[in-house]
């Protein structure tokens, strides 16, 4: 008996030996076949040179993009617990991203068909490559489109043109122009409310004076005088008000 479990124990060693020891193929088909593929951390070669030999035991395969966008391009694994298969096929097919920068950020990303994909700075990922042309929008500056490839990466950095009549800040902001080219409407305003005021004062002190020597000498001829520069101070009051008011208005719109 004991003989009899020691052959059965030889044979089963004998039978199970291969088994253990076997390696399966793997076919990895991939859309990047520069892409680096790796099983349980080793790294085995570039997807081109599928199909590969591979243990029966091997438990992960992962495959990474590689160059210089790698970093921004996420790696595909695949778990091999469940598969007994003694060929496997992987399908490892990246996804395509777009990256979209303006200048100034915060425009518009739109499709061919109109329907918004988000705004500047903006990665968007798509399972199929993008088609027609991605139009780039942004109050006051004009519409920018971009044709774009079908890369598994692919970048458009664009500095988007102001409408005509507006400019950009040095803190990346725009402002209108006009505004600007008006500006000389600021100084004349602060100018007529100072020369108004300074002559308002100017006539009223001499219309003051005229009265005084009214009162001294009762002279009727000096009533004129008063009555004229009275009627002079209130002009050049009127004019440094509306300065004032000119002003205001401008400092407020």
């Amino acid at each position: 008996m004991k003989a009899e479990h020691t052959f059965l124990l030889v044979l089963i060693c004998v039978l199970a030996g291969p088994v253990l020891g076997q390696s399966r193929s793997m076919i990895v088909n991939t859309n990047m076949a520069s892409s680096n593929v790796f099983v349980d951390g080793e790294w085995l070669g570039q997807a081109s040179q599928s199909p590969f030999e591979i243990s029966a035991d091997a438990r992960r395969v992962t495959v990474s993009p590689a160059g210089g966008d790698a970093w921004s391009i996420e790696a595909l694994s695949f778990d091999l617990m469940d598969e007994s298969a003694a060929v496997l096929t992987l399908d490892a097919r990246f996804p395509h991203y777009y990256r979209f920068e303006t200048v100034p950020q915060g425009a518009s990303v739109e499709d061919s068909s109109g329907s918004s994909m988000g705004s500047t700075p903006l990665t968007y990922v798509s399972n199929d490559p993008l088609v027609g042309q991605i139009l780039l929008k942004l109050p006051g500056f004009q519409t920018a489109s971009v044709t774009i490839g079908s890369e598994i990466w692919n970048r458009s950095l664009v500095e988007l043109t102001p409408l005509p009549g507006m400019s950009i800040d040095s803190d990346g902001g725009f402002r209108v122009e006009g505004h600007r080219r008006r500006r000389w409407i600021n100084y004349v305003a602060a100018s007529t409310a100072v020369v108004g005021a300074v002559l308002s004062i100017h006539f009223r002190t001499k219309a003051d004076n005229r009265f005084d020597d009214f009162s001294e000498t009762g002279d009727r001829s000096l009533k004129s005088d008063i009555h004229r520069l009275d009627i002079y101070s209130g002009v050049a009051q009127g004019f440094m008000q509306v300065g004032v008011g000119v002003f205001a208005f401008r400092l407020a719109f």
